[in-house]
């Protein structure tokens, strides 16, 4: 029982996808890839509404602007850093899971009763996203001025589609590799930072459909899904790539005493994808990026930053052309260095974030909607993410 129902599990997170649902009124489905995508993303820029390209003072310089490395504060060796995330739905429908399989019970050497079980299950998915990610490892070295580390990010989703006959389409995305960040300050009192980073990948991509009648196969029948999704990608789902980043911040010579006011550019991910086997991997597009940002302070013991930016500012990651998808504003606060509270708004809808910051140790929480659709309002999806950190 508890073997037939790990399959079940199994099987609930392989088939995980990335583009496409089905309307409410039945239609033709539907292949979506609006959203705006990103190798590694910072929980901490996560809860400030995305809004992180005129700050970026830590290992995450290298995806939002390399510049933000000429400004760290401190040396720091992330040996342990630990990212994971999950939408509301998916909290919701591994419950539903759960039931559906004992319910089930022993009654799982029936065919019949297997193909009902993942029939009731793949329903839990209709109309629904469920996103597991991202799921990211991401240990670094960084110092003022420079950044090595290993990335690892891992983002899977979940629809169903066509009730008629039950399908799901396995989609999941992961990007692996190295990150060197170089940053030097210019200019009286380091009022210009330069930074530029430089990454080698490899991108692993799934893009299968997979029928009621597939699914009830494999598992009466014992197959291995685990291979045949390997097969897939050695197959259709495979590129290695190089890309770099280059950025500036530059201190705005006003006000700098109250609120430090400056402006930062990046331009990001100019490079080539090389895809084995004309696979179907998803392209990694350049971008530019836009931020204005302050940072007040209060006694020294209360320190701030406010921020908007407009990211991919020439429409190059999506298919849409929404202005409002591109705006994120995002403010922190943070008490005596340690405590931090963060509030933003990413794509018109809300963030929250929270963080605590010890010599040895640190926490971060993010709650923030991804935007899915054409336009903001049309498909969203309600994200949690938390990043536990160990560092030397």
């Amino acid at each position: 029982m508890k073997k037939i129902k790990y399959i079940f599990l199994f099987t609930f997170f392989l088939t995980c996808s990335h583009v496409s649902y089905s309307n409410a009124f039945g239609q033709a489905r539907i292949t979506l890839d609006n959203e705006l995508l990103s190798i590694v993303k910072s929980v901490e820029a996560l809860g400030m509404g995305g809004a992180y390209y005129s700050k970026s003072d830590d290992k995450y310089a290298a995806f939002y602007n390399p510049a933000g490395v000429a400004r760290v504060k401190e040396t720091t060796i992330e040996y342990l850093p630990l990212t994971f995330g999950i939408d509301s739905d998916a909290i919701s429908s591994l419950s539903d899971v759960n039931n559906i399989i004992d319910i089930a019970g022993g009654n799982l050497a029936d065919p019949n009763v297997i193909s009902g079980a993942i029939n009731s299950i793949i329903d839990v998915f209709m109309g629904k996203f469920v996103t597991i990610g991202p799921i990211t490892y991401f240990p670094a070295y960084t110092r003022k001025g420079l950044s090595v580390g290993l990335f690892s990010n891992t983002t899977v989703k979940a629809t169903a589609y066509n009730p008629a006959i039950s399908e799901l389409q396995a989609v999941g995305r992961s990007d692996n590799g190295l990150t060197t960040t170089f940053g030097y300050n210019f200019l009286r009192d380091d009022a210009l930072s330069f930074g530029v980073s430089f990454k080698a990948l490899v991108r692993a991509q799934i893009d299968k459909t997979y029928t009621i009648f597939d699914l009830t196969d494999i598992i009466v029948n014992q197959k291995s899904l685990f291979g045949d999704i390997i097969d897939e990608l050695f197959e259709n789902g495979l590129a290695f790539g190089a890309f770099a980043s280059v950025g500036v911040i530059y201190d705005l010579p006003f006000l700098q005493s109250v609120l430090a006011p400056r402006i930062g550019v990046s331009i990001n991910d100019v490079g080539y994808l090389f895809r084995l086997n004309e696979s179907n991997v998803d392209a990694i597009n350049p971008s530019m990026n836009v931020s204005l940002g302050i940072s007040p302070s209060y006694y020294n013991t209360v320190k701030s930053d406010i921020m908007i930016d407009f990211v991919d500012l020439f429409f190059l990651n999506s298919n849409d052309q929404s202005i409002l998808k591109r705006i994120n504003i995002g403010a922190e606060v943070l008490f005596i260095d340690i405590y931090a509270l963060r509030v933003g708004i990413h794509q018109g809808y809300p963030t929250f974030g929270a963080g605590l910051n010890f010599k040895y140790f640190s926490l971060n929480y993010a709650f923030y909607t991804e935007e899915l659709g054409y336009e903001v309002g049309q498909f969203r999806d309600f994200r949690h993410v938390i990043e536990i950190n160990f560092k030397l």
